[in-house]
């Protein structure tokens, strides 16, 4: 004879485990079923509100956007003229600099604690360059002067890398520096340079 499936036991647990799930969620049952939707509601919008809070603080972070790796120190007008009083060209340009890395914090605060001492230090240089220095493309003679009159200014070798943009020169081509046309017709030199500088 084949063993009955649902044994005594069986039965007496299935009505009480019943019981126990109808006794924990009665309450709900008593509910009107307008207050019953909105207590539903309630819960379902908590575990959704909750669930997300745990993904978002989980969720990897964005990274911290970069200051601008160029620093602008200001825009010079660098002019001459000659001893006769004639206009020699002209040039304006815009110049930042770059830190170099793992001093950045560091030079920025230096800069921004020494901007004038720096305009100042810029300015003394370009009433000593020529207008043949502004013949070279990458400006390399003049950058180098400009890095080391900045680091001087700031009192920390931290610059990186010297950036020359929007440069127009004006008033024909530049002479070379030393060579007989930068000099006057009576073998004097150049007047010093008319130098302006703003931001």
């Amino acid at each position: 004879m084949a063993d009955n499936p649902n044994t005594p036991g069986d039965e007496a647990a299935a009505p009480a485990a019943s019981e126990a799930a109808t006794s924990r969620f009665g309450w709900l049952r008593k509910l009107k079923p307008g207050v019953r939707g909105w207590v539903v509601v309630v819960v379902v919008a908590s575990v959704a509100i909750h669930a997300g809070f745990v993904v978002y603080s989980h969720w990897p972070a964005a990274p911290a956007a970069r200051p601008a790796t160029e620093i602008p120190l200001g825009k010079y007008c660098f002019a001459m003229t000659s001893a006769a009083g004639s206009p020699l060209p002209k040039a304006e340009f815009s110049l930042y600099v770059t830190i170099l890395s793992g001093l950045e914090e560091m030079g920025r605060e230096k800069i921004d604690t020494h901007r004038f001492r720096i305009q100042q230090g810029v300015e003394q240089l370009l009433r000593k360059v020529h207008p043949g220095d502004f013949d070279d493309p990458t400006l390399g003679d003049l950058k180098n002067q400009l890095r080391e009159v900045v680091d001087a200014a700031m009192q920390l070798r931290a610059v990186g890398d010297v950036v020359i943009t929007d440069l127009r020169v004006t008033g024909g081509s530049p002479p070379a520096a030393g060579s007989p046309s930068s000099k006057t017709a009576h073998g004097a030199a150049p007047q010093p340079a008319e130098v302006s500088a703003g931001y």
